[in-house]
């Protein structure tokens, strides 16, 4: 299609027709050589019979349309233009101090982007450099002098910081883009200021995305890293579309938080007027805190359409709005919930004092209910009895807790369970059992000193009938210094008695538990195995019999009576199982050795053969295709063997633990902090948990144990390992304090143990 090109009316009526040609509304004269061009070709088209008017409108088309495209610059002229707009409100920042850290390695001095967002000398940052209460900030001019900027207060759920400049100006706003005005695919420039305060750095790509990280942020593919975070995005006029900050979609995130996809072609920005409404907010120096509801969903599946409440935390903003267990979630606020994983981007965008409603089905009734977001949820150690539940014997017609392992492989990627394993089913769905629900007092606990006898049956928890360990779990499922009512009778007497017995905290010094009480147990296990035997149909009864005296079929493994085997998980690797070869009245306790690359089996087994056989412990060490050192990715792998060891033997996944070094410590809380996960607890020995991994962590009552710290630990280190003790503390985990004196395999098999204990 031709230019469309108007004509400029002459000021004095014109002679003829050529008078019109000499000015058009490119606002300069057309040159005479030009005029008699157009005259040539004026004259030409009149041949064709045109009329004058026609003839005319073409000539100067043809005439003017050159000079037209030749005004359109070229792409790298606009990218020049509007780096040259946000220049002036770009700044380096200098980050003096503090706790910050690069790669867990202690740093004084950090440089960081910011932009001038008021004429009075506000700017907002990105809270990637100033995680750690830095002793100062500062603006680095280009003529090397610095200006003091004062924190004001960040906002926690989109990562920004906004500071305050006294003096130095005068300042320049950036001009920002309407929110409505951003498209995907258009081009975007994320700029920084990082390695000279009198030049800025570029990096260009196109908005790949809206709406993500939980709906708070733009997706670029132009390369974003630290040299920009804190920097703007720019749209190719110049005004700012974003702040870019390091996200990630899991969890809250910490300073760390996408910084594995730096330079990747994934990038995030928050919109700028989403970042000028924080600052308007941070303005009176409060910080922005993320809002938590408190509660749990029923582990339904990514993809269903029932989002219903499996717990709500005591105390907290679902308890207090009425919000309970089987509540069915329909809406909150004004959006659908169409599936689990929406509560948590709902929530995930909104912070601390903000009132959401819920609308949920109770039964046939629709209630609307109002929870207000708080920043921390109230801390509930979960309450300790003294109550250690015995082991039931193994059954052919239930496969135990081994309805977790399936649960927790269905949640992880490629996390098939393995073939051929005994299947599980949960307790509503097993046969009604007919084995008492056997529990040992543990001597010293609030049960004892209530007066409860050595051994019981328990029948009731506070009016409601107990069948199973699980069930009694979840009733006692209370805090400390709450009274609960147990009705309970002795072994083989029908006498059913009631005590009250008040719950404390668990102690957070880890000791040796009584030889009496282990032998005490043995009994009661045995006990319990030949009811079972008893009362078992008589098809199955050699089944029971031969589960109890299983040898695994394995090579021993020296003279020390332990047997070797391995379990091939295809696909995945194998698993390496070390076990005592004698009978036991006692079901076998995983313990899953994660740092066991590289060491010989020999050294592992002189190191753990006595704690294996006092306590039953079953090593399994797990062993990828390549025979190299675990990751993050063999996940799987793990969970896969435990089903496959829990398939093969008679294991108390109760108090199945993990045990890992300082380059495994990550992979082992993963492992026990999803609510799905049969494993317990994780020991470390070494190392300790990054706050993100708490943060996301919903499982408390697990357990973490740090075993003693080495003579030679760094102090840095001791720093970051007290702080995740706190932390942990602080999420409902049991975090026992352990002495240097103690051995660790018998450490180890010790805490298993409490680990059973309500």
């Amino acid at each position: 299609m031709l230019p469309v090109v108007l004509l400029q009316q002459p000021r004095k009526q014109p002679q003829g027709w050529s008078a019109l040609l000499p000015h058009c509304i490119l606002c300069r004269p057309i040159p005479a050589e030009i005029r008699v061009i157009g005259f040539g070709l004026f004259k030409v088209l009149r041949m064709l019979t045109l009329t004058r008017a026609r003839c005319l409108f073409m000539a100067v088309t043809l005439l003017a349309a050159p000079p037209l495209f030749a005004q359109t610059p070229t792409l790298g002229e606009q990218l020049k233009a509007a780096t040259g707009v946000a220049d002036p409100s770009v700044v380096r920042l200098r980050v003096i101090g503090g706790e910050q850290q690069i790669d867990g390695e202690s740093v004084n001095s950090l440089v960081t982007t910011g932009v001038v967002i008021s004429e009075s000398g506000e700017v907002l940052t990105s809270a990637f450099a100033l995680q750690g209460n830095p002793d100062a900030v500062f603006i680095e001019l280009a003529n090397g002098s610095r200006i003091a900027a004062q924190v004001v207060a960040t906002d926690e759920v989109r990562r920004l910081v906004l500071l305050r400049v006294d003096g130095g100006g005068p300042w320049r706003a950036i001009p920002s883009a309407a929110k409505s005005a951003v498209q995907v695919g258009q081009y975007a420039i994320a700029l920084g200021r990082f390695y000279a305060a009198d030049s800025v750095s570029i990096s260009v790509g196109i908005v790949s995305a809206l709406n993500r990280i939980h709906g708070r942020a733009l997706q670029t593919d132009a390369k974003v890293s630290p040299v920009n975070y804190g920097g703007p995005l720019l749209a190719l006029s110049g005004e700012a579309l974003g702040i870019l900050v390091p996200l990630s979609p899991r969890g809250r995130g910490t300073a760390g938080s996408g910084l594995e996809w730096y330079d990747s072609g994934i990038g995030f920005a928050i919109p700028m007027q989403d970042a000028l409404e924080s600052a308007a907010k941070l303005r009176n120096g409060t910080d922005l805190r993320h809002g938590l509801l408190g509660l749990r969903l029923e582990e339904t599946g990514a993809f269903s359409a029932q989002v219903v409440v499996a717990d709500v935390v005591p105390g907290g903003p679902a308890a207090m709005a009425g919000l309970q267990q089987g509540d069915r979630i329909l809406k909150m606020g004004e959006r659908a919930m169409e599936r689990p994983g929406m509560v948590e981007e709902y929530l995930l965008a909104r912070y601390a004092g903000d009132a959401v409603s819920v609308l949920v089905q109770r039964g046939a009734e629709q209630k609307t209910l109002t929870a207000q977001l708080v920043a921390e949820l109230p801390v509930l150690a979960p309450g300790y009895f003294g109550l250690l539940p015995v082991p039931q014997p193994p059954s052919p017609a239930s496969g135990g807790d081994e309805g977790l392992v399936q649960q927790m492989l269905r949640r992880i990627p490629g996390g098939q369970a393995p073939q051929n394993q005994i299947a599980a089913t949960d307790d509503a769905a097993s046969p009604k059992k007919t084995l008492p629900l056997r529990v040992l007092i543990v001597p010293g606990s609030p049960a004892a000193n209530s007066g409860l006898p050595a051994v019981i049956d328990v029948l009731a928890v506070n009016g409601e009938q107990v069948e199973s360990e699980t069930q009694l779990r979840v009733r006692l499922r209370t805090s400390a210094n709450m009274t609960t009512k147990i009705k309970w009778k002795i072994p083989n007497d029908a006498t059913e008695e009631e005590t009250e017995i008040r719950s404390v905290r668990r102690s957070e010094q880890l000791e040796q538990p009584d030889e009496a009480l282990l032998k005490q147990l043995e009994t009661a296990a045995t006990e319990l195995a030949a009811i079972a035997q008893t009362n078992a149909p008589a098809t199955a009864r050699d089944v029971v019999a031969e589960e109890k005296v299983d040898t695994g079929g394995g090579t021993a493994a020296g003279s020390s009576g332990i047997q070797r085997q391995e379990i091939e998980i295809p696909e995945k690797g194998r698993v390496v199982v070390l076990r005592s070869g004698a009978a036991a009245a006692l079901p076998a306790t995983p313990v899953v050795l994660l740092s066991a690359h590289g060491q010989p089996e020999e050294r592992i087994l002189e190191f753990w053969k006595q704690a294996i056989n006092r306590y039953g412990l079953l090593l399994m060490i797990p062993v990828n295709p390549e025979n190299a050192l675990l990751t993050d990715a063999d996940q799987s792998l793990v969970m896969a063997g435990l089903q496959a060891v829990a398939g093969k033997y008679s294991c108390d996944l109760r108090r199945a633990v993990v045990i890992a070094g300082k380059e495994h410590s990550s992979l082992a809380f993963q492992l026990i902090a999803d609510p799905s996960s049969p494993l317990r607890g994780a020991s470390i020995t070494g190392g300790w948990i990054d706050d993100a991994l708490i943060e996301d962590a919903a499982a408390p009552g697990r357990s973490v144990l740090f075993a003693a710290p080495a003579s030679n630990a760094l102090p840095q280190e001791m720093a970051l390992r007290n702080r995740s003790i706190e932390q942990l503390r602080k999420a409902g985990f049991w975090v026992p304090e352990v002495g240097t004196e103690q051995l660790y395999p018998e450490l180890t098999a010790a805490w298993t143990l409490w680990l059973r204990c309500l």
